[in-house]
């Protein structure tokens, strides 16, 4: 796949984060992040282009990699706790679940944090 067809592609943001709102709603217990990585990847269907290694030689997939420092910008919002045992939903969270109910803005609301 050549760069530019690379770039033209876009990790679908708000969905992961949404998804893994909703994983995380839930249940009453923080769970480890590869656990909330697990099963997000049941539920969703991925491009070709969100399955490929975020870069080469890497094990982890775009999606992966995208979720992963989208939980930064989750924590800094106010929408999950990040813990030694885990990942865990706030009421921010669970509001921002609510207030987003198709996902989109999702990724923006996060990132304004």
């Amino acid at each position: 796949m050549s760069t530019n067809a690379a770039s033209a592609e876009p990790v679908r943001r708000a969905l992961l984060i949404r998804t893994a709102l909703q994983v995380l709603a839930e249940t009453r217990f923080p769970i480890q992040r590869a656990e909330v990585l697990r099963r997000v990847g049941m539920r969703l269907e991925f491009t070709d282009y969100e399955l490929e290694p975020f870069r080469e030689g890497s094990s982890q997939s775009r999606w992966e990699n995208h979720l992963s420092w989208a939980s930064t910008d989750m924590k800094a919002a106010g929408w999950i706790d990040k813990t030694a045992a885990g990942w865990a939903i706030t009421d921010a969270g669970r509001e921002a679940l609510v207030t987003h109910p198709d996902g989109l803005g999702l990724e923006v609301d996060s990132a304004r944090a």
